[in-house]
């Protein structure tokens, strides 16, 4: 799970599914993508970065697995 990409779309009050077609992308696609299990295309993460106003894309893709602790 992408939890800053998640935040930043909770920032501008969108649904996944909003957000995925702001960024032209299917939803049912960027759903598998925002949960980690097909990676994001570099075209498809410059879109994303681009949307967010060109925060860190470090920052955006930042992977945490479920159960990882946040921090650490």
């Amino acid at each position: 799970m992408y939890n800053n990409l998640k935040a930043e779309i909770a920032r501008k009050g969108m649904t996944v599914k909003e957000f995925a077609i702001a960024v032209e992308m299917k939803p049912s696609t960027f759903s598998q993508k925002y949960r980690g299990n097909v990676d994001f295309t570099l075209p498809e993460a410059i879109r994303i970065k681009t949307f967010l106003n060109d925060l860190p894309i470090e920052y955006i893709f930042e992977h945490t697995k479920e159960g990882d602790e946040i921090g650490k």
